[in-house]
């Protein structure tokens, strides 16, 4: 399934959602043509991470990708969920819980994965957070889905945590049964559950900002 929209609600772009979509679309374009060699410099890589304690990949990792479907795939992603929860949490904590979430699934990835030589690049981590969040506040609100049956094709319309349940659960099932190996699952459901587990702490600290 490919989400397509959130039918409930329509709110002008958001700022900050459209800035990290635009800084990543820029990273993209500048490293693209070097990736290889920029990917295991400025990537996440478990084994120097724990061998050499560089924390500014832990940053860095979350605005490369390995191709224009990995940059596509995540910032629609953000585009689609990340507005509400920048308007939840105000401009400054959604910043630091975007890269919060982000830190936490790539450590989520360091810990449990067995690829401690690979590494680990994209913002889908920090976007998983998003994810969480989203389930956390607007699980009722309805989101317009292109849905696929082998050759058919279709589009429906489910409760946002319907489908952010199924997408959990897809994490889960290509994790444990290995499957797509090249996507890193774990760093996706370690952001989810971070998201899930803080929103509730970073909109009552919101309250008490006006930035």
């Amino acid at each position: 399934m490919i989400p397509l929209y959130d039918e409930t609600t329509k709110n002008s772009p958001p700022f900050l959602t459209t800035l990290l979509i635009a800084l990543n679309i820029i990273v993209f374009l500048i490293t693209f043509p070097n990736l290889e060699e920029i990917v295991y410099k400025f990537g996440f890589v478990p084994k120097d991470f724990f061998q050499k304690k560089s924390f500014f990949p832990l940053f860095s990792s979350l605005f490369l990708h390995g191709s224009l479907w990995h940059l596509i795939g995540n910032m629609w992603y953000l585009w689609i969920f990340g507005g509400r929860i920048e308007k939840t949490f105000k401009k400054f904590f959604y910043l630091i819980f975007y890269f919060l979430c982000g830190i936490v699934s790539t450590l989520t990835f360091a810990i449990f994965s067995s690829q401690k030589n690979l590494p680990l690049i994209g913002a889908s981590g920090a976007i998983s957070g998003i994810l969480g969040a989203y389930a956390r506040f607007f699980s009722k609100n309805k989101i317009r889905c292109l849905n696929f049956f082998g050759f058919f094709w279709g589009i429906i319309s489910l409760p946002a945590g319907v489908f952010l349940f199924l997408w959990l659960l897809y994490q889960f099932l290509l994790s444990f049964f290995q499957i797509l190996p090249q996507i890193a699952t774990l760093a996706h459901i370690g952001g989810f559950l971070c998201g899930f587990a803080f929103a509730k702490i970073f909109k009552k600290w919101s309250k008490f900002s006006l930035i």
